[in-house]
């Protein structure tokens, strides 16, 4: 409800295999080119396993390589030079986070120990961070 809330048009699919996974990056990146927009916004919650996505079936996806690589500027035109945000919730570990005891002695909860962190990073894997010698880093200009 939030996206649509801030004007975004959203679609939902679940329970996929990689091959409808990769079938419907298509189909989303097709919509950019039939309409203009400012920035797309790709939201994955699945299950995970040594840092991959794991599809309906167990096979495993490498999210930077065959899902956020084909948002690119030489393989989605549509979206060149726009934001896009990618929200990705699934296991990239086996290591449990048991959280940190927090309160009273009358009122104890716990939190996870790693919690209220984003990380965004100026590139992707296997790329340089791009600066300009007189204004900086691109990624910081923003």
């Amino acid at each position: 409800n939030l996206f649509q809330y801030l004007g975004f048009t959203v679609f939902i699919e679940q329970d996929l295999a990689q091959a409808q996974i990769m079938e419907s990056i298509v189909k989303f990146k097709t919509r950019f080119e039939q309409t203009i927009v400012d920035m797309s916004i790709f939201c994955i919650m699945s299950h995970g396993s040594g840092g991959n996505l794991v599809d309906i079936q167990g096979e495993k996806i490498d999210v930077e390589v065959e899902i956020v690589k084909k948002f690119y500027g030489t393989q989605c035109l549509a979206l060149q030079g726009k934001p896009k945000l990618f929200l990705l919730q699934y296991c990239r570990g086996d290591e449990h986070d048991l959280g940190v005891k927090r309160g009273t002695q009358d009122e104890s909860f716990k939190l996870p120990e790693v919690t209220d962190i984003l990380i965004a990073n100026s590139t992707v894997p296997g790329f340089v961070s791009n600066r300009n010698t007189k204004h900086g880093t691109w990624f910081f200009q923003c």
